[in-house]
């Protein structure tokens, strides 16, 4: 299945699911002054959703929890606006001060923009526009962790990132670049080089991670990673698959990997 197919099947049944509407965690643990807002969507007729609101806390925090209960991944809820009365309001502004208040009727924008956005890159990732996807997964990664180096992530100068001559991407290097968590963007990726994610802060990897297909190598070791799921097993490395550096021990022990990876073609290093 190409990715393209494999995503199409996973958020295509999602995109069709306005969220369960249930409490949050961050909802469970909110202080008295918490009041409710109610919320519709101009895409969805006769949709309503109640979420609970902090008055200190920001209206971009208030969408991030919002997008999250209506299916949008995590990472393209900044894609959303929030309207009240006509008006759209400053994500930077407290909620309070914005002007909502108990039972305030307010409208969300783009939903159904961001719910398609995984759809959309898997589209132009199969078109062929590479370096266009790149650069949409690189922004993820910087919203995703504000404290990236902005400067490596897309590291022409230093040939950290490099496309063939059809367009498609070669190599990409984000090694040391002070990344914790990837976005579901990255799933995307095929690579007919090496593809480095080493020396960051990752404790975990996504679930997807076994969907990447790599041409050359790739090097994860460096990271704070100790467990592997069992789908991380059908990872498509040409090359070798570096957990660890050598053997150099970079992270800490791995307690728990697949016992073997049939879609490597190099020699793994644990």
């Amino acid at each position: 299945m190409c990715i393209r197919d494999s995503i199409n099947a996973e958020y295509g049944a999602c995109c069709s699911i306005m969220g369960c509407g249930g409490s949050s965690e961050r909802e469970k643990t909110m202080s008295k002054d918490a009041f409710q807002v109610v919320v519709s969507d101009p895409e969805e007729t006769g949709f309503s959703l109640s979420v609970m609101a902090e008055p200190t806390e920001t209206v971009g925090e208030l969408l991030q929890r919002l997008g999250e209960k209506m299916g949008v991944p995590a990472v393209h809820c900044r894609m959303l606006e929030l309207e009240l009365k006509g008006a759209e309001l400053g994500k930077d502004a407290v909620t309070k001060d914005a002007g909502l208040q108990a039972d305030s009727q307010v409208r969300v924008l783009n939903v159904d923009r961001a719910r398609s956005q995984m759809k959309h890159l898997a589209d132009k990732w199969e078109e062929g526009a590479h370096e266009s996807v790149v650069k949409m997964v690189a922004d993820d990664i910087l919203h995703l962790n504000p404290y990236a180096k902005h400067d490596q992530i897309l590291g022409y100068k230093y040939k950290e990132l490099s496309f063939n001559e059809d367009g498609t991407l070669h190599r990409w290097s984000v090694d040391g670049c002070n990344i914790s968590q990837l976005p579901d963007s990255f799933r995307v990726l095929r690579t007919t080089g090496d593809l480095h994610v080493s020396n960051n802060k990752l404790s975990s990897l996504p679930g997807w991670f076994g969907e990447l297909q790599v041409g050359g190598s790739m090097d994860l070791f460096g990271n704070q990673i100790a467990s592997l799921g069992d789908g991380f097993a059908n990872i498509q490395v040409h090359g070798e698959l570096r957990l660890k550096r050598y053997n150099k021990d970079m992270g800490p022990a791995l307690s728990k990997a697949p016992s073997s990876f049939p879609n490597v073609g190099g020699k793994v290093f644990r």
